[in-house]
C-alpha cells in the first residue's frame, strides 16, 4: 500500500511491475529486475546494501527511490504450545496479526488478507471489528516473509493459510496476486498445493476462482447444515444458501480437477465450529453428511474458543466425540482440529487486534525456536491429520 510521503515499497511487485519500474533506472541491466527479484523473494534480503550482485550505484539509486516494505513487527506472543502469535503494523498505522503453527511433520502459517472483516459471523472475533480497509498483495505476502525471517525458515515446505483476519473472497485481487508471489518457484516457491484460502461462502469469488489456471486449495466454513440457522450465525447465508453455495463448490471441483483423480489432501475441506447447544445435534450431523457427499469433500471439525464478548461455549468433549462418531459411521473423512495458543487468543475466530503496543515496544524476549522439520507420510481417511487453529 502506498502511504503519502513514503518510498514505493518494493515487496508486493510481481516479474512485469519490477521489471516496469527498475528495468529504466541509470545503469540497469536486462537482467537487473531479475536480480532484484531473487533478492526480494527467493535470497530475502532485508536492505539494498545486501544485494551484492547489484553495482553499488545501482544499491544507491534503488535507496534512494524505494524501500523493501515489509510490515512491523509490533509485538510477538508464544504460546505453551510453540504457537506464536505476530502482531504487525502496516505502512498507515493499521494493526493486523498473523500466526505460525509448528507441529510434528508440519509447520502452517496462517495470513491475514483485511484489516477486520465485515461479514460478521457471529462466532469469530475478528468480526466485531468491522472491515477497516483490504490488504495490498506486499502487505499479504509481507507477513509471510517476515515471519519465516523470524523463524529462521528455508524449508519450502510449509503450509499457508489465508484463515487470519479478514474474508479472502472479499479482496480477491490482492488475495491472487500473494497466492501468484508465493508460489512462484524464481521466488518463494511454496508449491500451490500447501496453500488453501477459507471463505465463508462468497459464491460470485468461487466461481471466479473457478476459472484461474491455478489456484489455492478451498475450505469452506460452513458451521450449519441448515439455512435459517446459518443465516443466524453467519449473516452471508441470508444471500447465498447453503444449496448455492454447495453449486459454487461442485463447480470449483470440477473446473480445478476435470479428468484428473482427486486425491484425499485435494478435497474441499468444510470447517464446522461446534457450538454447544447451537449446531452439535446428532440431526446436524445427519444432514451434514448429506449435503458434504455432494462433493469430493473432507470434514474438519473445531470447537469454539472461548472469547470475551462472544454468547457462545464450546461443548464437553465426550459430546464432540460423539458427533464426530457420527460422521466416522457414515464414512464421512473427518477431523477434529485441536485448537493452539488459545492461550495467546491466536486460535481460530479469535484474532483481533485488541493489543496497542507501548512506544519501543517491539516483542517479548523469547528463546530461539527450532521449527518442526517436515516428514511427509501418508494420511489416512479415518482420522486426518489438519493443521490447528
Amino acid at each position: 500500500m502506498r502511504v503519502e510521503g513514503r518510498k514505493l515499497a518494493l515487496v508486493g511487485l510481481e516479474p512485469a511491475e519490477l521489471t516496469h519500474l527498475v528495468g529504466t533506472l541509470p545503469g540497469a541491466k536486462p537482467f537487473t529486475p531479475a536480480q532484484i527479484y531473487a533478492w526480494l523473494y527467493s535470497k530475502r534480503a532485508r536492505s539494498f546494501a545486501a544485494m551484492s550482485n547489484l553495482t553499488l550505484p545501482m544499491r544507491r539509486e534503488l535507496e534512494r527511490m524505494f524501500e523493501i516494505g515489509l510490515p512491523t513487527l509490533e509485538n510477538l506472543s508464544c504460546s505453551t504450545d510453540g504457537t506464536r502469535k505476530y502482531l504487525f503494523k502496516m505502512t498507515d498505522g493499521e494493526l493486523i496479526e498473523s500466526v505460525w503453527i509448528p507441529e510434528p511433520g508440519r509447520n502452517t502459517m496462517c495470513l491475514s488478507t483485511q484489516v477486520g472483516c465485515r461479514m460478521g459471523c457471529r462466532f469469530c472475533a475478528t468480526g466485531l471489528m468491522g472491515l477497516k480497509r483490504n490488504l495490498a498483495g506486499g502487505e499479504i505476502v509481507g507477513q509471510a516473509l517476515c515471519v519465516l525471517d523470524d523463524i529462521g525458515y528455508r524449508d519450502r515446505r510449509v503450509n499457508v493459510v489465508f484463515m487470519g483476519m479478514g474474508e479472502g473472497l472479499d479482496n480477491y485481487e490482492n488475495v491472487m496476486k500473494a497466492f501468484r508471489l508465493l508460489t512462484d518457484p524464481d521466488g518463494i516457491a511454496i508449491s500451490s498445493r500447501r496453500i488453501t484460502l477459507s471463505t465463508v461462502g462468497l459464491v460470485p469469488g468461487i466461481e471466479r476462482l473457478a476459472t484461474e489456471r491455478r489456484a489455492p486449495k478451498l475450505a469452506i466454513s460452513l458451521n450449519s447444515p441448515f439455512d435459517h440457522e446459518r443465516s443466524d450465525i453467519m449473516p452471508v447465508n441470508r444471500k447465498y444458501t447453503i444449496a448455492s453455495l454447495m453449486d459454487a463448490v461442485a463447480g470449483f471441483m470440477s473446473a480445478q480437477h476435470a479428468g484428473k483423480r482427486i486425491r484425499l489432501n485435494e478435497r474441499v475441506t468444510f470447517e464446522y465450529v461446534l457450538l454447544k447447544g447451537v449446531n452439535d445435534t446428532p440431526a446436524h450431523a445427519r444432514e451434514l453428511i448429506r449435503i458434504v457427499r455432494r462433493v469430493p469433500a473432507k470434514l474438519n471439525l473445531l470447537a469454539f474458543n472461548p472469547t470475551p464478548s462472544l454468547p457462545f461455549e464450546r461443548p464437553d468433549e465426550p459430546w464432540i466425540e460423539s458427533f464426530k462418531q457420527i460422521l466416522l459411521d457414515a464414512d464421512v473423512p473427518v477431523s477434529f482440529r485441536r485448537s493452539r495458543g488459545r492461550d495467546i487468543g491466536a486460535a481460530c475466530g479469535q484474532l483481533v487486534t485488541a493489543h496497542r503496543s507501548q512506544p519501543g515496544q517491539k516483542r517479548h524476549d523469547e528463546p530461539p525456536l527450532t521449527p518442526v522439520r517436515v516428514a511427509t507420510k501418508p494420511a489416512g481417511v479415518r482420522g486426518i491429520q489438519e493443521p490447528s487453529g
